[in-house]
């Protein structure tokens, strides 16, 4: 898995995860190039880390409308999060569900819109 996973280190572009994926393992992505992740409407879960430490990572698309995707429970902040990660990112949700991550707990925590040192806009998908 590591091996595979520093092949990805200087991968740049758009992670598109397939339909039918209902989870993303703990750590799955963590320290790759990706610019921009779309994740399925049949995503159910996010592990620890999936993310953690993607410095290039721009706009996060998820499709799944409710319930949200279930993020790791005790470090959410760390699935998209880094060290020394600063800058703006956008989530892309669809309009019904925009209200669903904005009051999300866990997802307040891994994209907080306000504070810290990497600030989230959470839009509309169109």
């Amino acid at each position: 898995a590591e091996v595979f996973k520093e092949s990805l280190s200087s991968v740049s572009g758009k992670l598109m995860v397939p339909q039918g994926m209902t989870l993303i393992a703990a750590s799955a992505f963590e320290d790759t190039g990706f610019t921009e992740v779309d994740l399925p409407a049949t995503l159910a879960e996010i592990g620890w880390r999936a993310f953690y430490n993607c410095r290039g990572l721009s706009v996060v698309t998820c499709r799944r409308t409710v319930p949200v995707p279930v993020l790791d429970a005790d470090h959410p902040a760390e699935t998209f999060g880094g060290v020394d990660i600063t800058g703006r990112r956008t989530l892309k949700v669809y309009p019904q569900s925009l209200e669903a991550y904005k009051k999300d707990p866990s997802w307040m925590k891994a994209t907080p819109t306000t504070g810290g040192s990497t600030v989230w806009a959470i839009e509309d998908i169109r």
